[in-house]
Formats: C-alpha cells, sequence, structure tokens
C-alpha cells in the first residue's frame, strides 16, 4: 500500500513517475488530495480530476473516498482536502466491480444481551461493511454535522418533482432540507420537537412540524418543555401518504431510534422508504439490523459522527454512526413506471 499526499498541480509529477513504472508494483493506494482554501478555484478541482484519470488509466479503482473533517469548516459545504482509496484492478474481483455482495447478519452467542464484547464487536464490524454498490453518492448540506449522503444512481434517486421526503431532526440546520429540495424539487416535511417553534411552511417545498418520532403516539416532556411525539404509520396516515412512495426518510433523532426503528419493521411501513438515512447513537439492535436486511434494505455508505468519538478494544469508533440504506425492493420503481 502507497500512501501518496498530491496537490492540484502535481499532474507533470504524476505523469513522470508513472513513465518510470513507480507505481507497477502497487496493489492499493491512498492519494491525500490538499487544496488551498483561500485560492482553490475550480480549476483545482478540474486537475484533480485529471489526476484521477491517470491512475484509471493506469489500472486503478476507487473503493473509497472520505473528506477529512480537519480541512471542513463548522458550517459549509465546500472541503479543501479529500482522501481517495484505489486498487489495482488485477486484485480486484469480479464481483467488487459489479457489485458489493451482501452480508447478513452474524448471529451472537447470546442474542438478548447487548452489551457484550461479542455484541459490540458484530455491531460495528457490520454496519461498517457495505452490502450495495451506489455509484453516485452525494451529500447534500454542510460537510460536518448536518449534511447527509443521498445515494444519486438512476434507480434510486428521488424523481424530479414527484419525490416524497421526510427528514426527522433538524436541530435549526436547515442545510441538508434546502439542498435536497432545491435539487430535486420534493415535497418535504421536516420534523423537530426540540426546536420549540410551531409548525410552518419553512419555503415552497418544505413543510416543518413542531412533532417528534417515537413508537406511538404520546406526549413527552423533555428539556422542560412537552414534545408532541408520533409513531411513522401515524404520521403517514394522518398526513394522508399511505399510497405514496418515501423517497428518502432520514432519521437523527438522538436515540429515539431505539424505540422507533423496530416498531417501523414491525408494522411494514418502511415498504415504501427508497433509501434510509439514519443516525444510530448506541444503537446495537442486532435484530432489528437483521430485519433491516431482510426487509430489503442494504447498506451502501456508512461513517463515523466524529463528534461522538469513542474506544472499542484498542480501535477509534463512534457513539453515533450514520448509516446509509437503500431497498433493493424498490430497485425497479423507475424502470417500471
Amino acid at each position: 500500500m502507497l500512501i501518496l499526499p498530491v496537490k492540484s498541480t502535481d499532474e507533470g509529477l504524476i505523469k513522470q513517475m508513472m513513465s518510470y513504472k513507480m507505481f507497477s508494483g502497487v496493489a492499493q493506494l491512498t492519494l491525500n488530495f490538499y487544496l488551498n482554501s483561500h485560492v482553490a478555484s475550480s480549476s483545482d478541482y478540474k486537475r484533480m480530476l485529471v489526476i484521477l484519470r491517470l491512475f484509471y488509466d493506469a489500472g486503478f479503482r476507487i473503493f473509497w473516498f472520505d473528506r477529512p473533517w480537519e480541512c471542513a469548516p463548522v458550517f459549509g459545504k465546500l472541503n479543501h482536502c479529500y482522501n481517495v482509496y484505489l486498487k489495482r484492478l488485477s486484485t480486484i474481483s469480479v464481483n467488487f466491480v459489479e457489485k458489493v455482495p451482501s452480508q447478513p447478519m452474524p448471529t451472537p452467542k447470546s442474542p438478548k444481551n447487548y452489551i457484550t464484547l461479542q455484541h459490540l464487536e458484530i455491531y460495528y464490524r457490520y454496519i461498517t461493511v457495505h452490502q450495495y454498490l451506489c455509484k453516485q453518492i452525494v451529500r447534500f448540506g454542510n460537510i460536518k454535522d448536518g449534511g447527509w449522503e443521498v445515494c444519486h444512481d438512476f434507480n434510486f434517486r428521488p424523481a424530479h418533482r414527484k419525490c416524497l421526503v421526510y427528514s426527522f431532526g433538524i436541530n435549526n440546520d436547515w442545510s441538508f432540507d434546502d439542498d435536497v429540495t432545491q435539487t430535486y424539487e420534493c415535497e418535504l416535511h421536516a420534523f423537530d420537537p426540540s426546536m420549540r417553534i410551531p409548525s410552518h411552511m419553512r419555503s415552497k417545498f418544505i413543510h416543518f412540524h413542531n412533532l417528534g418520532l417515537s413508537n406511538t403516539k404520546e406526549i413527552k416532556t423533555m428539556f422542560g418543555s412537552d414534545w408532541h411525539l408520533s409513531d411513522l404509520k401515524s404520521i403517514i396516515s394522518d398526513f394522508g401518504h399511505v399510497n405514496r412512495t418515501i423517497d428518502i426518510l432520514k432519521l437523527d433523532i438522538e436515540s429515539f431510534e431505539k424505540k422507533a426503528l423496530p416498531q417501523m419493521l414491525e408494522s411494514g411501513v418502511l415498504n415504501n422508504v427508497v433509501q434510509l438515512s439514519i443516525e444510530f447513537h448506541n444503537f446495537r439492535n442486532l435484530t432489528a439490523l437483521q430485519l433491516l436486511y431482510n426487509a430489503g434494505f442494504r447498506m451502501y455508505w456508512s461513517h463515523q459522527n466524529h463528534y461522538s468519538k469513542s474506544s472499542f478494544n484498542n480501535d477509534s469508533v463512534a457513539k453515533a454512526m450514520e448509516v446509509y440504506y437503500v431497498n433493493i425492493n424498490k430497485i425497479k420503481r423507475f424502470i417500471d413506471e
């Protein structure tokens, strides 16, 4: 494996290194791209693409990328350094190029005990192994907290002006919701009782609801105020969306997913969801993760929330993990329509 720091002006250097066959014995390559945040322009990004094309022509294929948080502003959509991970094509199986093989949930020896080391190991390994290859992953919203990924592949992307998005958990950061509606012009319903503001129309496309998600309809006193909560099936029914497809369901509900997700799976309400984006907060409910898999949901992306770093078995992990799914039962919906 070779780790190589790269600037956008290094095209000539890369070509020279290739002419000397300096990458011929490299099976795996990590490119650390760095841009000057004060003078970076569109031409810098174009030169980055030219460099990536050189490695593509040399037989390397991207299998992962990352945006280092130290290069991103607290609130902002542009990052100025990128880590791009590549493998030489001769070392990649045909199955990897075409699709990521699905990984069913391993069965722990004590399925009712969610705090054993075995469960933690299975949990962290499982949610970091991708089960579906989404070729176009687009981040909407801020690079740091507040932004979310969307699979933009043709068979899963929201249909322009025909789409429906449910976004639970706003915390006064509208960057994701604004970007999604500006891109796809979806009807978007945003939910967050913690903001303590009345329901209203934020924009032409965004409906805000002073309502939270749980496993039942209830009023719960939280942080000195009464939160109105409901389950997803009731919300969909109350909004008249029973027969509609939810193109994106985003859940960032600060541990309420522990109650809400099992109820969603039991009710079957996720059957009409195309993409599920969820932040797990010490979730570790292996049964629910297995049921998600059985319902047709496959992970195409996951990453740590860097504000919740922890350690497990001497490895750096995060108590909060953002995990992204596509519903393979909905893969042909655009073709069928």
